[in-house]
């Protein structure tokens, strides 16, 4: 049953969010999701949504950097946190 909450609940954040950031965006929601599978939390797999995202998360954090947006929750520290951690895997 947790499993089914989970699933929506991502497929909502997805479709729901328009930016990148760790605070409220795809980096933040990504690195949860695979904290929460990761912990045993729950048993679902991110690494498609991860695939299609990367490259836009690049993006988005080589502008910040560029913008000198290094803040951690709005900017390229978040999203570096986030590629660090899959990185690990």
């Amino acid at each position: 049953m947790t499993e089914k909450y989970a699933k929506r609940l991502f497929e909502n954040f997805i479709y729901a969010t328009k930016i990148h950031t760790f605070c409220s965006g795809f980096s933040g929601i990504l690195y949860l999701f695979d904290f929460l599978r990761e912990n045993d939390f729950i048993d679902m797999d991110v690494v498609e949504a991860q695939t299609l995202l990367d490259n836009y998360l690049v993006s988005c954090m080589r502008k910040d950097i560029q913008q000198r947006n290094y803040d951690f929750m709005h900017g390229a520290v978040g999203v570096g946190l986030y590629f660090l951690k899959m990185g690990t895997h």
